[in-house]
């Protein structure tokens, strides 16, 4: 039987992870009618672009026009059929299975098939009243991942070589303040903070942003804030420069639709890698 807990795992269980593997199903919206295209939670972009600022390699598990669909092909470096067990990301990573960890929402399938493969298992379970057996670990939210590995991998390196100045850049890079490397991560920013930490670092650093970032971090100057605080923002970018933005719901679609298109659509491309963008797609 499994133990009853309170506790959703430990970054000890988490250190040494160099790849991540996700069931694909865990990323999408639910579906409000049959038919209708996949479509990726807030949640899954904000995570997979934690994962990546950290180094950690991604593969997905499931179907892959789903997820071009939803435009989070870019996100992954493979992308198994859905129904493969778990250990085959060892052969499309190429590492260990012990460097793997596997997150997906089926203990059976996900957690149970992960840990027999000798990989780490992460159980994407908001409800759960108790925790899977071995060294899987429970996650409330997808985004605690990204936290998880963070202060995992600055644990690992609690007596880091190099100077000061060196370990003091490792660990704003990392999302924590100065001599964080020394105490173990211990105020590591959240996941949720990492695309604003992204595009800061970027600026500082005189990289190009990718343009939906750009997007994500201006909004609030784009729009007005009534709308803001109604449920606004910007989603995904299309191949063909289409910006596509989530509504909240009907009334805040319509507004946007309606009496700012325009300004939007003029302003827009004066952004910094924008200047693609002629149409904005409205959802909810």
């Amino acid at each position: 039987m499994p133990t009853p807990t309170r506790h959703a795992g430990t970054a000890s269980q988490m250190q040494n992870v160099r790849a991540v593997g996700i069931r694909a199903e865990i990323l999408f919206k639910p579906p409000r009618r049959p038919g209708m295209r996949p479509m990726a939670t807030p949640a899954a972009m904000t995570t997979l672009g934690a994962l990546h600022f950290l180094g950690i390699r991604t593969a997905a598990i499931g179907r892959a026009e789903d997820l071009l669909a939803a435009g989070l092909s870019p996100a992954f470096e493979e992308i198994l059929p859905e129904n493969s067990p778990p250990s085959m990301l060892s052969r499309a990573f190429g590492l260990a299975p012990a460097d793997i960890l596997h997150v997906g929402g089926s203990l059976e399938m996900d957690v149970n098939a992960a840990l027999a493969a000798g990989m780490r298992a992460g159980w994407l379970a908001p409800a759960a009243t108790f925790h899977p057996r071995g060294a899987a670990t429970l996650l409330r939210k997808l985004t605690d991942l990204p936290d998880i590995l963070r202060l995992a991998d600055t644990a690992r390196h609690h007596a880091p070589p190099g100077s000061r100045h060196a370990r003091n850049l490792i660990a704003l890079l990392r999302g924590c303040p100065p001599n964080a490397l020394e105490i173990e991560g211990r105020h590591a920013i959240p996941a949720s903070d990492a695309s604003a930490l992204m595009f800061d670092i970027a600026t500082r650093l005189r990289v190009e942003a990718a343009p939906i970032e750009v997007l994500r971090r201006c909004w609030h100057e784009l729009v007005p804030q009534p709308l803001l605080n109604a449920g606004s923002a910007p989603e995904r970018l299309t191949p063909a420069g289409t910006l596509n933005v989530h509504c909240q719901n009907t009334v805040v679609r319509e507004e946007l639709r309606r009496w700012h298109d325009r300004n939007l659509r003029l302003r827009i491309p004066m952004l910094p890698g924008c200047s693609h963008i002629k149409k904005i797609a409205y959802h909810i």
